[in-house]
């Protein structure tokens, strides 16, 4: 965004941003990383894009000015990334489908895959996030994780959101290898 890519050509031509989204994060930004760097895409990871623009790390952003501040800057920072070119790959943080605008962004002007997972695998996920950060599971969640009834709430919001998108890749159902080649089948390739 922002004329990064202005002089770059991709090996391959999308005919809208591929979208992806996930339960928990990280699985959707290690596959969006893994296509964009294979097929020589554009990537664009909007978490880290509002935190290099707000100067902050999310979990920052959210203490000092809210959720709902957060929210505004990441529907800015989609439709950005939606009409950056050249088109390429876009991973959304966990709750970007939450909004109903986003979704009908997300529908209309991208192909959109969500990655869902059971609330097991989500609950692990989310307590190696934990690990890695600050020890809270969620920027808008401070306290610790112990047990998958504290991400009830949470994960049918999540769930329901990504259930509308156009793929769904269940990341329990599918290995690493299996996921990559739905995700490549997916490519909304210019003929």
């Amino acid at each position: 965004m922002d004329g990064y890519y202005d002089d770059y050509h991709p090996q391959v031509q999308l005919r809208c941003p591929l979208v992806l989204v996930g339960i928990a994060t990280e699985p959707a930004r290690r596959l969006g990383h893994w296509i964009a760097a294979t097929e020589g895409l554009p990537f664009i990871d909007l978490d880290r894009h509002i935190e290099h623009r707000a100067g902050r790390s999310l979990w920052a952003l959210v203490a000092e000015r809210g959720e709902s501040y957060y929210r505004e800057l990441e529907q800015q920072a989609l439709v950005a990334a939606l009409r950056a070119t050249p088109t390429g790959v876009i991973v959304g943080g966990d709750g970007v489908a939450l909004s109903a605008n986003n979704r009908t962004l997300l529908a209309n002007q991208a192909y959109w895959v969500g990655l869902t997972a059971s609330v097991h695998t989500t609950t692990h996920l989310l307590q190696q996030s934990a690990l890695q950060t600050t020890g809270f599971w969620h920027p808008t969640k401070r306290e610790v994780l112990m047990d998958p009834a504290q991400i009830g709430e949470y994960y049918r919001d999540r769930a329901l959101a990504l259930s509308q998108s156009r793929t769904v890749i269940d990341i329990d159902q599918h290995d690493r290898r299996a996921r990559r080649a739905m995700l490549r089948a997916a490519l909304p390739l210019v003929a």
